[in-house]
């Protein structure tokens, strides 16, 4: 008796009845770069407050309840970290499938920000031609906060001369009462 391999019987294909929807799928990985960013952030936070409480902060005020708790290299590390975080958000989301509108949107946000961002360092640059050390600038939208390390109080001209450097940077444009400078004692 011969064992004679019979041919398979042809396989019917089936037809997938589910359509691939392209616009979800887009949607759906800058969720997941949305996402991704948002993870980061968390755990860049959860690692600067665990380091920055372990730290000693300078107490900058009168006292009681209206004590500010600052500290100089505390507000340098934020913002060297938030800068980075910043510019892996802004690449993450250029990446990713956007409308032209968001696309554009995107794209306004990241030259602002890189605008506010030009703007601190030169203020600081020339803060620090004017003698002070260690200065950090920082502005949000029309609000500009100055920490200048010094060993005393700033005299009435040292924040004229500070207060004139933002002004003639930001081309005439802040008020004056918008500007917040703040002395930190060195440690």
């Amino acid at each position: 008796m011969e064992i004679v391999e019979q041919p398979a019987a042809p396989k019917k294909e089936r037809k997938s009845r589910r359509k691939i929807n392209m616009r979800g799928a887009f949607s759906r990985r800058r969720k997941i770069l949305i996402l991704t960013g948002m993870f980061v952030l968390l755990i860049v936070t959860g690692y600067l407050n665990f380091t920055l409480n372990n730290n000693n902060n300078t107490q900058v005020g009168g006292g009681g309840s209206g004590t500010i708790l600052c500290s100089f290299d505390h507000a340098q590390r934020t913002r060297e970290v938030n800068r980075q975080v910043q510019i892996i958000s802004f690449e993450n989301l250029l990446a990713s499938e956007l409308t032209q509108d968001e696309r554009s949107q995107v794209v306004a946000d990241k030259q602002a920000w890189m605008q506010a961002m030009e703007f601190e360092n030169q203020t600081e640059n020339l803060i620090r031609a004017q003698g002070h050390d260690d200065v950090v600038v920082q502005k949000n939208r029309e609000n500009i906060n100055v920490m200048v390390r010094t060993t005393g109080t700033l005299t009435q001209n040292e924040v004229t001369q500070i207060q004139m450097i933002i002004d003639s940077v930001a081309n005439r444009t802040v008020n004056i009462e918008n500007i917040v400078i703040m002395p930190i004692p060195p440690r």
